[in-house]
């Protein structure tokens, strides 16, 4: 059950005027987190005109979709109305025209068993659906490390200023007023000010460490990993050949990771090599 826990505080405010740390930038906006929320807040509010700071933690962009391997862009849609678009559809264009995202045509969003053979084991299927097989939708299936290119391009092309290898620590906060945060980075301590500070960390860590109340829950996750040289047609062929070895083989492997989603594991597009990737 979701409840508030009056006895966690993670209020670690400073004020402008307890500063210490050098202050390394002042923007319009400032971005904690560079996740596909975070790129898609910098980009859209450097492209309306702002000055943009974008701090992230680690030495890449992309947060759990690169980092995580999350694979599947899904979860999209409304019946046949692609209903989540904007930063994310230009994403996908762009991992299209790299080689590095598979996405079914609009004639292949539909149950049949040949499709589900075509597409399934990209995971561009409506999960939601309780029919057998489930229908092909739109959904992309990406490479991990190309999110990571794309997104370094749409922050440079959009002008923001990012700071990698850049740990959020504490927020700066003046009568109420968020004015910036420190991080911690190689080079000590370094504070970012700025008007607006959007917190993108996925985990609100700016917010609940600025004083703000939260929701503690727990949420279900997976580790991902990935193995090369895999031939998936070969894999593939058999599953669809003899569908009743297929699922007793899934049952084992999912029973030896210690559970799995519904398919253990899923091709990854690439230009330059076939991969399976599963998912515990």
């Amino acid at each position: 059950m979701n409840s508030l826990d009056p006895q966690i505080s993670l209020d670690l405010r400073t004020t402008t005027a307890d500063l210490t740390a050098p202050v390394i930038s002042r923007s319009d906006v400032l971005v904690v987190g560079g996740g596909p929320a975070g790129v898609a807040a910098a980009v859209t509010a450097a492209r309306s005109g702002a000055s943009v700071t974008l701090l992230e933690r680690y030495s890449s962009l992309g947060g759990l979709a690169s980092g995580g391997m999350v694979l599947v862009l899904d979860d999209m849609i409304n019946g046949q109305e692609i209903t989540v678009t904007g930063i994310v559809s230009e994403y996908v264009e762009r991992l299209q025209k790299l080689g590095l995202a598979i996405v079914p045509p609009a004639d292949d969003r539909k149950t049949s068993e040949e499709l589900w053979n075509k597409w399934g084991r990209y995971g561009t299927f409506d999960f939601h659906s309780h029919t057998t097989p489930k229908p092909v939708c739109y959904a992309a299936a990406f490479d991990p490390d190309g999110w990571k290119r794309v997104s370094n391009d749409l922050v440079r092309e959009a002008g923001v200023n990012l700071r990698l290898h850049s740990w959020f620590s504490r927020p700066i906060v003046d009568n109420g007023v968020m004015k910036g945060v420190i991080c911690e980075t190689k080079s000590g301590p370094q504070a970012f000010m700025a008007d607006i500070v959007i917190d993108t960390t996925g985990d609100i860590d700016v917010a609940s460490r600025a004083g703000a109340s939260y929701v503690k829950d727990s949420y279900l996750t997976t580790l991902v990993f990935r193995l090369g040289n895999v031939d998936t047609n070969a894999a593939e062929a058999f599953e669809q050949a003899n569908p009743k070895e297929a699922r007793a083989i899934n049952r084992k492997i999912k029973r030896l990771l210690g559970g799995a989603w519904e398919l253990w594991w899923l091709k990854t597009p690439s230009t330059a090599s076939s991969g399976a990737t599963p998912r515990t």
